[in-house]
């Protein structure tokens, strides 16, 4: 406790000599802010916080703290799922003044600061018509925690993962110095390379330099089941992986199960995506929009009105593509057809499977809620106006929570919730892999009424098996060319702290099941490299870097010999001298 109160002097002082610079206490927005995580679970009561202002004051503030070795975090966006990965009983130092972007247009790079979210980056890049392999969802991701884990993308099918399109990395040594890494610079090539999947090993970082690409129209949807369709969603699965050959066609299927008047209710979304205008003929995801009912069969892309409404010069932009069609007879919210979109459309359409479905207690209000839980006009809404609710989002939700937590940080969330992101690794999808997946699903959702669960949702994004053949050879994180995997989500969410170890076993359980599986089925082998970002925290460090732990170690030594970093949570390398 010494310690920390003589090093917030410290810090007191060097926000006095470096404007811009601000430390916080708690009861402050500041503070709050800088705190604040993606789940309550991950949100912890930090000493203090402070936000630089600039890479020098953060220089300046990892002396302090090396100096006298208390525990502190870093925090970008604060999508970390982990307690105390990301937040901290100690110093929490947020990022989110790092935040500056700048693209050249002569080398068609651009800079992206640490504090970024996925969300304004995408924006950022629209007027350009450039963008980058950046994160899937909509809810907040931030680059740093992504980029330092691996980055699995919408875009990885065509372009690999995001730390294959890093070129360049500003980091902030232990020791306070800052350096720029690259491949191309010889002196700190081993620590550009240790920053390609290394997470929060080495320094903070600062700023990435990235590859970006042609950005077009995209084509897609975000469509939705009931259990009653889920043998057809599944064989339409195993028809899309025979099938579908394209490196722009991705997509993401969701078994999620919610409670809807004290029942578990299951609804199966396909969110889907062709990174490209849609093609002339052999349109994709035909097989999908073909299980809905009415005249989505007959013209699953509704693309002959599309057509029309496109010739006619109606065209303005994405959000007004969408020409009137009969609607499902049935009262299933089926989601947002295929049609024309741009790519913060695509962002905002991933995000909507991981939305929290409030528990349907009754059908009586204004609006009359369907099977699925939702309503098409909101959905509609939610997606065409994201960018108008995210800028709000933090004031809404601190609106919707009580005025007086029962305890230190409750409800400082962005969800008002507990949960976790489990994963195993997996090269393929088999049909006996998918009816698993669906499988487990209900077995947990039997939960959800009697232990406070608010959602399970298990996942199938399947990836091309060449994804990794692009890749630059010496990333910390293994990923071989000709070794295409990708991780299987397995995304729990609950209520209460008392229902944490419930839950947290339940998922390893299921996790262990679905290896077995997938194991038998030829889907994985027993030694991949498991993913950072998607991992349990009991998931030992030697899982995640395999082979290449050792030489990992070394390069530690090198750059933080006194340890500076293991006062942070993550999955930590040893150090391993020479």
């Amino acid at each position: 406790m010494e310690n920390i109160e003589a090093a917030v002097e410290e810090l007191r002082d060097l926000c006095d000599a470096h404007p811009g610079t601000q430390l916080f206490v708690e009861g402050s927005q500041g503070y709050k802010d800088s705190v604040r995580h993606f789940l309550d679970s991950s949100s912890e009561v930090a000493h203090v916080a402070i936000q630089p202002g600039t890479e020098a004051a953060l220089a300046e503030i990892i002396k302090v703290i090396g100096k006298y070795k208390v525990p502190f975090a870093v925090k970008g966006g604060g999508h970390s799922m982990v307690p105390l990965f990301s937040s901290t009983k100690g110093i929490q130092i947020a990022l989110s003044r790092l935040d500056k972007m700048h693209y050249n247009s002569s080398d068609q790079t651009v800079q992206i600061g640490a504090g970024c979210l996925w969300d304004q980056v995408y924006k950022y890049m629209a007027p350009f018509k450039r963008n980058v392999v950046g994160g899937a969802s909509g809810q907040g991701v931030g680059v740093a925690g992504w980029l330092l884990g691996g980055g699995y993308s919408l875009k990885t099918n065509q372009f690999g993962l995001g730390i294959d399109n890093v070129l360049k990395t500003r980091v902030v040594l232990p020791d306070g110095r800052i350096v720029e890494a690259s491949d191309e610079s010889e002196e700190f090539r081993d620590l550009f390379h240790a920053l390609r999947g290394g997470g929060n090993n080495f320094g903070i970082v600062t700023q990435w330099t990235l590859k970006t690409y042609p950005q077009t129209l995209a084509y897609g949807a975000s469509l939705s089941f009931p259990e009653s369709k889920a043998e057809e969603v599944k064989n339409a699965i195993v028809e899309y992986l025979e099938t579908e050959k394209r490196p722009q066609a991705a997509i993401v299927c969701a078994f999620k199960w919610t409670l809807s008047l004290g029942k578990p209710k299951l609804a199966i979304t396909v969110m889907s995506v062709f990174d490209a205008p849609a093609p002339a003929d052999n349109l994709p995801f035909r097989m999908f929009s073909k299980l809905i009912p009415g005249d989505w069969g007959n013209d699953p892309a509704n693309w002959g009105a599309q057509q029309a409404f496109m010739a006619a010069g109606a065209f303005s932009n994405a959000a007004n593509i969408m020409p009137s069609r009969t609607e499902p007879a049935d009262d299933w919210d089926y989601g947002i057809p295929l049609r024309p979109m741009s790519y913060e459309d695509v962002n905002a359409i991933s995000s909507i499977p991981y939305q929290i479905v409030q528990p349907q207690t009754s059908t009586s209000s204004g609006a009359p809620a369907n099977a699925s839980g939702f309503n098409l006009q909101m959905l509609q809404m939610l997606v065409f106006q994201t960018s108008a609710l995210q800028s709000n989002a933090i004031g809404n939700a601190n609106a919707l929570k009580p005025s007086k937590p029962s305890k230190p940080m409750l409800g400082v969330g962005e969800l008002n919730a507990r949960g976790r992101f489990g994963s195993i690794m997996v090269s393929r999808y088999t049909k006996g892999l998918i009816d698993e997946v669906a499988r487990q699903a209900e077995l947990a959702s039997k939960f959800l009424s009697t232990n406070g669960g608010k959602h399970i949702l298990i996942d199938v994004w399947p990836f091309r098996s060449d994804i990794f053949d692009k890749a630059a050879p010496g990333a910390a994180w293994p990923h071989e060319a000709g070794k295409g995997f990708g991780p299987l989500l397995v995304y729990f969410l609950w209520d209460d702290e008392k229902d944490d170890e419930f839950w947290l076993t339940l998922m390893k359980n299921t996790l262990e099941t679905l290896l077995e599986v997938a194991l038998a089925e030829g889907a994985t082998v027993p030694d991949v490299a498991q993913y950072l970002n998607l991992s349990l925290e009991d998931v030992p460090v030697e899982y995640v870097y395999r082979g290449n732990l050792e030489a990992l170690g070394r390069v530690r030594q090198k750059y933080d010999p006194n340890d500076v970093m293991g006062q942070t949570g993550g999955f930590r390398i040893p150090l391993v001298s020479f």
